[in-house]
């Protein structure tokens, strides 16, 4: 009791609105809270309804808000990963990233919201591991292992 009416009295007095690390959504935040420590949080849909992009924006928005995130993807390479955080952060077409074109009439622009979100993401502490076929335990090993290295606040798998 003495830890929770402190972590209450900590929230009364910061009036803070969450109880855990922000989304990048209003309505998940509204109905969550905030991802808080400890919770585990499963996201579930059918194929191709866009699991793997939501996993990547929340690791991506945890991260650029200095919150130590470690990312596991079994989907994609840390490239493709980062270009899709890239293109998500630094509002640009994906179909850019891939493929920059500078004769294309908004490539300036492109270009110009690039360069910081890539600087962005490049010093925020996010950890990628994209080893395609982990077992369970081998998740759990590598999650450990960074946790023991500096704690992490989130984990995306």
């Amino acid at each position: 009791m003495n830890r929770f009416y402190a972590e209450f009295m900590e929230r009364y007095r910061n009036k803070a609105p969450l109880l855990g690390i922000p989304t990048p959504w209003h309505e998940v935040n509204s109905r969550t809270k905030g991802l808080r420590d400890g919770v585990f949080y499963v996201v579930g849909a059918r194929p191709s309804m866009g699991k793997s992009v939501f996993g990547l924006q929340l690791a991506g928005f945890a991260s650029i808000h200095d919150h130590r995130t470690a990312l596991f993807s079994v989907e994609m390479t840390e490239q493709e990963c980062m270009g899709r955080m890239a293109a998500c952060f630094g509002c640009i077409p994906h179909e850019w990233v891939e493929q920059p074109d500078d004769e294309l009439a908004d490539s300036e622009d492109y270009w110009n919201r690039f360069t910081p979100t890539t600087t962005k993401l490049r010093e925020s502490p996010l950890l990628i591991d994209a080893t395609p076929g982990l077992t369970v335990e081998q998740f759990m090993a590598r999650a450990r292992r960074a946790h023991l290295q500096k704690p992490l606040r989130l984990i995306v798998l």
